[in-house]
């Protein structure tokens, strides 16, 4: 008994419990947590040479670290679904909803690779919406903003699953 009659390591749980709920979401952390929570009970109820000084202190501890280990694994799943959302939306141009420069770009690096590699060709078009400038002077920002949607919209539908529709500058 070299660490004592009521102490724990209960963070040598937080490495398996911390990957699952990144790796695998919340669920399968709690599950671990709960499993963790209960093994751990058990052995504390089963195995112990030398009693507790009160009754309820194995329940106690398990309940102390199941709710540790569920913060645990809420903390981290919800950070990583923060930082997905994050990466995405940096990619994403929220005036029109299609891909930025960013996004664009990397595409186009991917299928220049792609090029290399197999000797496939692929395509760009590249589009400026006439008259923009005028359009936002004469009827406001919320009429070109509108267009822009619109356009991107269209243009979403008009290509191929795979494909990609970026804005790169104000009007293209």
């Amino acid at each position: 008994d070299a660490t004592g009659s009521e102490r724990a390591f209960s963070i040598f749980c937080f490495f398996p419990i911390g990957l699952a709920a990144w790796y695998l979401g919340w669920k399968a952390g709690g599950a671990i947590s709960v499993e963790s929570a209960v093994a751990w009970y058990l052995a504390d109820t089963r195995a112990r040479a030398v009693p507790y000084s009160h009754v309820f202190i194995p329940a106690w501890n398990a309940g102390a670290r199941l709710i540790t280990f569920l913060t645990l694994t809420v903390l981290l799943s919800r950070v990583r679904e923060g930082l997905e959302h994050e990466r995405r939306n940096a990619r994403i141009d929220p005036l029109p909803g299609a891909a930025n420069g960013r996004a664009f770009y990397e595409k186009v690096n991917a299928q220049l690779a792609h090029l290399r590699r197999y000797a496939r060709p692929f395509g760009i078009l590249y589009l400026d919406v006439d008259n923009l400038k005028t359009l936002n002077d004469q009827k406001g920002h919320a009429a070109g903003d509108a267009a822009l949607k619109e356009t991107a919209a269209a243009l979403k539908r008009a290509v191929r699953e795979g494909d990609l529709v970026a804005r790169l500058g104000g009007d293209e």
